[in-house]
């Protein structure tokens, strides 16, 4: 087990009990299959604040919770590591971290930052852990992904009565200026594609079955400020073309609605490419296992 503090190579210790891709939403299966690096390189990080708060709730837990679990914290849906790499460098170095992610690709640009955290390839419902495992259950931008019931109460028994799961995401202010044509223009290729609305972050839509489950009750939510991706045009395209919903196109199709929104960013009223904000604020959710 490596602890926190150590920079070890990350290390595979658990394999999923089905197949991760029978496991998976089809929009997140194949827009996350590939390109690891390019959603590390182009997505924004938490913010310092966000980040210690976790930091903060998983260390009380760690000592309320007395050591019982063999998992500290449960990063689901761990992706590249981002949230990864900023929240270990902040907890004691005895805490024992497992990180967990459904794609191969993305996974494996985990790994290489050598975070001293165990991984594992597994989706929520293919986990393979024992139950009452797990103190902190952290999800960085990826809860909408598998917020219906059953992944919600695959989550309550991993984890130990009094244990916290915190939701975490940067989130599009999708209505300000430029941004709505955007906004518009995703919700179109997720109609194109088949996706659903329940995993569209902005509808709301992932918190309905956890408001209603009797396995969890809502200890906090913030709004908080956001680390907003600045810079021109081409950084904020580069930030789009990680999204999810594009990447499940064909290549051509892809071009054409990167290269149409472009068009329109571009030509947006008062616009100056070379120095464009996209507004983004923190969404920090804290849910306490009953």
């Amino acid at each position: 087990m490596s602890g926190a503090g150590d920079v070890d190579k990350s290390k595979s210790v658990h394999t999923g009990a089905c197949s991760v891709e029978s496991c998976m939403v089809e929009q997140a299966e194949k827009g996350f299959a590939a390109n690891g690096d390019n959603y590390d390189a182009h997505r924004p990080g938490y913010t310092d604040e966000a980040v210690e708060l976790i930091a903060e709730t998983v260390t009380a837990g760690m000592s309320k919770l007395g050591g019982v679990a063999k998992y500290n914290v449960l990063e689901l849906g761990a992706g590249t590591g981002k949230l990864t790499q900023q929240l270990i460098i902040k907890l004691p170095k005895s805490t024992s971290y497992l990180a967990s992610e459904p794609s191969r690709n993305f996974l494996e640009t985990l790994e290489a930052k050598n975070l001293g955290v165990d991984t594992v390839l597994a989706s929520v419902d293919s986990l393979s852990l024992p139950e009452g495992n797990v103190e902190t259950v952290v999800c960085g931008q990826c809860f909408h992904w598998f917020c219906d019931t059953p992944n919600i109460e695959k989550i309550r028994r991993l984890m130990v009565p009094g244990g916290k799961l915190i939701l975490l995401w940067n989130v599009n202010n999708m209505e300000d200026t430029w941004m709505k044509p955007m906004g518009e223009q995703r919700l179109k290729i997720i109609k194109n594609v088949g996706g659903s609305l329940k995993h569209v972050l902005q509808t709301g839509e992932w918190q309905t079955d956890i408001e209603a489950s009797p396995l969890f009750s809502l200890g906090s939510c913030l709004h908080l400020a956001g680390n907003h991706i600045v810079g021109d045009l081409d950084k904020i395209m580069s930030n789009i073309s990680t999204v999810s919903a594009y990447n499940m196109l064909p290549e051509a199709e892809r071009k054409s609605y990167l290269d149409e929104l472009r068009a329109v960013i571009q030509n947006w009223p008062g616009v100056d490419i070379q120095n464009l904000t996209m507004l983004m604020y923190t969404l920090l959710a804290t849910y306490v296992a009953i």
